[in-house]
């Protein structure tokens, strides 16, 4: 299921922290994850809140490879997306998980502007990606992703650009009216009769 991570057991100590970041019980805990290992709970609660707290300060990851090869992957605003391209593109296989309570739970915007603004940067991260070497067409050519993978991303990153064509048919009735015409052809009353017919027998 995962891709290949022998490169961990010849990795040394520094080289470990280089990536993972200088806390020892996150890089043993992250070395047997990826090695799909149990990981060893022998050590007190209090030292594991005392690495959480560790981890989770804003200066963790500096001097680490989170960002580029550990973690969120940065360089866009959609940075789920991003990740989840990274990950794919390595060989990684997905699975739908849903545990009880659920795990990980976000907040929608209440507003009509904080909508808008969060469909921009959405519609501006997926774009970042799809013209970024992140693009999924790179992916499926040089690395492991696979081409429906690769069209399931692509439909994503064009997400944005749907809201041209949907904006022009918006429009349209609005230009109509103003210029009294049409956009939709003509419906004689023949048509309308035998539409009538087909109503009636169904509701029969």
């Amino acid at each position: 299921m995962f891709p290949n991570i022998s490169f961990l057991e010849n990795m040394t100590g520094e080289e470990l922290v280089q990536v993972f970041g200088s806390s020892k019980e996150f890089v043993e805990t992250a070395a047997d994850a990826l090695k799909e290992q149990p990981a060893d709970h022998a050590q007190g609660i209090r030292k594991s809140i005392e690495a959480a707290y560790q981890v989770a300060g804003c200066r963790y990851e500096y001097g680490s490879s989170w960002g580029s090869k550990a973690g969120w992957i940065y360089g866009s605003t959609s940075e789920d997306i991003q990740t989840g391209l990274s990950i794919h593109a390595r060989g990684w296989k997905s699975v739908i998980y849903f545990p009880d309570p659920p795990a990980f739970l976000g907040c929608a915007p209440t507003s009509g502007p904080d909508s808008l603004t969060q469909q921009k940067r959405w519609a501006t991260g997926l774009h970042e990606i799809l013209i970024s070497k992140n693009c999924p067409i790179i992916h499926t050519l040089f690395g492991n992703l696979q081409f429906r993978q690769c069209l399931a991303y692509l439909y994503l990153l064009c997400w944005g650009f749907c809201s041209i064509p949907e904006l022009c048919y918006a429009i349209l009735p609005a230009y109509c009216l103003i210029t009294n015409s049409n956009f939709l052809p003509k419906v004689s009353i023949v048509l309308y009769f035998y539409l009538l017919i087909i109503i009636f027998y169904r509701n029969e």
